[in-house]
């Protein structure tokens, strides 16, 4: 979903919104590796586990986009492994 956060308004759940997957349903996706911060105010209106994605504990929206960390959670850690050894499938 697309969000214009050029229109202004008290509340995010006020601003419209387009709906893209209409755009993605004529498109063959493969190799995608859905994620979701369980702190993060998107995750309701993503993908949710009974679609595949992986729900991080304690993460928030775009938590996930870095480097392995020492100071990554246990589940922060888990996806982070689990996408790199997709994407090392992906391409081998």
């Amino acid at each position: 979903m697309y969000n214009f956060s050029n229109i202004k308004t008290k509340s995010p759940s006020k601003r419209p919104f387009i709906n893209l997957s209409i755009f993605f349903n004529y498109i063959n996706l493969s190799n995608v590796y859905m994620t979701h911060g369980a702190l993060d105010p998107w995750n309701p209106m993503g993908h949710g586990v009974e679609q595949g994605a992986t729900l991080i504990a304690n993460a928030s929206h775009c938590a996930d986009f870095g480097s392995i960390k020492s100071t990554d959670s246990e589940e922060m850690r888990a996806s982070k492994e689990k996408l790199a050894g997709l994407v090392r499938q992906w391409l081998a």
